[in-house]
């Protein structure tokens, strides 16, 4: 039997295909590539009928090579009327034709940008506003809790975190590390923070999760599409990877399925134990190459203290510079062991003693210069005792003309040095 192309609708790794005149709808997802000496591309076969509705075939293992007897001889079980040897061959052809193919090519200015897509950062300048953005650090160092700040920052327009999101809407939390009850408490309190009722939806949705993103991609996508989500957040990379932290592979294809969801996606990460190199999370390279901001978070907290210092320090990014140094002061009000509310200030870094030994040697020369004038080398060490002349120096020198500059005074030949504007305690990154 000769058919009619089907309708289709091709939306990354999931291909609709529709015939009219027999009510007739088939949908191939979950894409995998078998390799070896019987290569094949697999999915899973979705067959629902129209006028009356019903499913007929859900999440059948479909080999597009052939081999689809079984479910050929499923279907004619419930419908014998339909050709579905015919409409199966066809829609496994086009799959394998598209599969092969990819998108067909674009003319550049046929390419039309909306207002959103003209946006650097949906938060600035913590996350971006298109592609995956990385949070890395030690247990216990606030991530999550920025995290959730952020999506409550987007999903209702408060200045959550000290600045007002560029992004508005529903947002998703894929939680793969607590439970809705952790969410809940941690969500109630930061609303409270920032006088919101915890009882009032903020368009703020949860989603416990147990396997991989690549898994999972296709319904959270849908789910994405029906609820309007404009962002969805990720915690954690390591349990939603679903395979070694080291793996090329493994990473590369969680953000091949990250990228089909077609949101902001800020995502938590953790960092290996006793690392010295902090610019890039635990495991695979791949993890740090595939986001488009990485910022390495650093918290402090004194013993029974309700204040939890963080620092976040811009170690990746695309297309813009080096974001500067960002610090918040995360303030925890408890009733004995109930957590009643989570308030977040913005703060200098170099300004919380406990974080001190968070700045680079760049950012302590600066915080000196900047508190007590120009100094000569040798009494700069004074405040920097661990340092030696010939380090700060070299620290100086590289940082000549664009942070830092020399000066001598009138009658004294004597070389000191100074920041060169202050402006820079705002704009510059501090990384040497």
């Amino acid at each position: 039997m000769t058919l009619a192309l089907p309708d289709a609708r091709y939306d990354d790794d999931q291909h609709v295909y529709t015939w009219v005149e027999f009510g007739i709808e088939l949908s191939l997802e979950r894409f995998i590539d078998r390799r070896g000496r019987d290569p094949d591309i697999g999915c899973e076969l979705t067959v629902t009928r129209k006028n009356p509705d019903a499913v007929l075939m859900v999440g059948r293992r479909l080999w597009l090579g052939g081999g689809a007897r079984a479910q050929i001889s499923a279907l004619n079980q419930k419908d014998d009327q339909t050709p579905w040897a015919d409409i199966i061959e066809q829609a496994c052809g086009l799959s394998k034709l598209r599969r092969r193919e990819g998108d067909p090519l674009i003319d550049e200015s046929e390419i039309h940008l909306t207002d959103d897509d003209q946006l650097l950062f949906a938060l600035r300048p913590l996350m971006d506003a298109r592609q995956p953005s990385l949070y890395y650090g030690d247990g216990g160092s606030g991530k999550s809790t920025l995290t959730m700040a952020m999506l409550l920052s987007i999903a209702t327009g408060e200045a959550v975190l000290g600045v007002v999101p560029e992004l508005r809407g529903p947002v998703l939390y894929l939680d793969w590390e607590t439970d809705r009850v952790d969410f809940r408490q941690r969500i109630s309190a930061l609303k409270r923070g920032v006088g919101i009722d915890p009882r009032v939806p903020a368009g703020l949705f949860y989603r416990a999760e147990m396997g991989a993103i690549t898994e999972t991609a296709p319904t959270i996508r849908r789910m994405i599409q029906r609820e309007g989500i404009v962002a969805c957040a990720m915690d954690s990379l390591g349990m939603a990877r679903g395979g070694d932290p080291e793996s090329a592979d493994a990473t590369l294809a969680a953000f091949r399925a990250i990228r089909t969801l077609r949101v902001p996606t800020p995502i938590v990460d953790h960092i290996g134990k006793n690392t010295k190199d902090k610019s890039a999370s635990f495991g695979s390279v791949y993890t740090r190459n595939q986001a488009r901001l990485s910022w390495y978070v650093q918290g402090a907290q004194e013993e029974n203290s309700p204040d939890l210092f963080v620092a976040c320090t811009n170690y990746k990014r695309n297309k813009i510079g080096q974001q500067p140094r960002q610090g918040f002061k995360v303030h925890h009000e408890m009733n004995g062991d109930e957590l009643l509310t989570i308030e977040i200030t913005k703060t200098d870094v170099r300004d919380v003693p406990l974080l001190k030994e968070t700045l680079t040697r760049r950012e302590q020369i600066k915080s000196v210069l900047m508190e007590n004038g120009a100094m000569a080398v040798r009494d700069l060490r004074e405040w920097i005792p661990e340092a030696t002349e010939a380090s700060l120096r070299t620290h100086l020198n590289n940082a000549k003309g664009e942070l830092f500059t020399q000066v001598t005074e009138d009658g004294s030949r004597e070389i000191k040095w100074a920041v060169l504007s202050r402006e820079y305690s705002d704009s510059d990154s501090f990384h040497t």
